[in-house]
């Protein structure tokens, strides 16, 4: 079944592959394609984090082959920014974490078993875990330099205009910003496209810092963005005392819970 499905595959949905390699070329299309979909993946990750998107129901069978997504469950977009929005789980319930949302490396890491016929596993994780935060970082680099207007038309690697010390520190503190005044994440970045070129502090631009300071999150929501995530879930904090091990067949660590319990006392 593994060649007929990779040859419909790559005939409907990667037609450049199709045309470089015949049929005959079944093993290199696998690779290729394989190739591909972690590339397709890592960019749509770099999408979703550029846009604030939080999926719902982020795992394996609601991926696809084409380096897409299916059945977002509860998803959402990120209002007041926070980086750990929510977390997926049924214990911990909401869409998947902003910050976790960029490691999405497994569905590409779980197709490469499927392969194994054609494609040798150990190759296949071996691109996977050399390239596939290369990919991610370049797509997002490139697109939130648009987003923040550090684009420059004249430089064709769009990947590496935040790459430098000065403007990497420039996003680093943007962010820590956002963090700490739980801006409106979409607001924030529609409100920067009025500030002027000028050296100088215009009107305008001061117009635009007023309503970025009216973008910034009310004081209840920051005092309860101060407090553990964990509080108020009863039933997580049953587990923590009961069997908090089990907690880790949910993909959470147990002992990191309890370390931001404890920062948060």
């Amino acid at each position: 079944m593994l060649e007929p499905m990779v040859q419909y595959l790559v005939e409907n949905f990667y037609p450049e592959i199709a045309e470089c390699l015949s049929a005959d070329h079944a093993c290199m299309r696998t690779r290729v394609m394989y190739e591909e979909l972690v590339k397709k993946t890592a960019e749509m990750v770099a999408a979703w984090q550029c846009v604030g998107f939080c999926h719902g129901v982020l795992n394996t069978d609601n991926m696809s082959m084409l380096g897409l997504t299916i059945d977002y469950g509860p998803f959402g977009f990120m209002d007041f920014f926070t980086p750990n929005t929510s977390v997926i789980t049924l214990i911990l319930k909401g869409a998947t974490a902003m910050r976790l949302s960029r490691d999405v490396q497994m569905e590409p890491g779980q197709a490469s078993r499927s392969f194994r016929p054609t494609f040798a596993l150990a190759k296949s994780k071996d691109f996977l875990n050399k390239n596939y935060y290369k990919f991610y970082f370049e797509a997002y680099r490139s697109k939130l330099a648009k987003k923040l207007g550090l684009h420059d038309e004249g430089v064709t690697d769009e990947a590496t205009l935040l790459s430098g010390d000065a403007e990497s520190g420039l996003v680093t503190d943007f962010w820590a910003v956002l963090d700490k005044t739980g801006a409106d994440f979409t607001n924030t970045f529609r409100c920067l496209s009025g500030v002027t070129k000028s050296a100088e502090l215009t009107e305008q631009d001061e117009a635009v810092l007023a309503k970025l300071v009216s973008y910034c999150a009310p004081k209840e929501f920051l005092i309860s963005k101060a407090k553990s995530p964990y509080e108020g879930n009863a039933q997580l904090m049953a587990i923590m005392k009961s069997r908090p091990e089990i907690l880790r067949f949910y993909g959470h660590d147990p002992d990191k819970i309890q370390r931001v319990l404890d920062a948060t006392e």
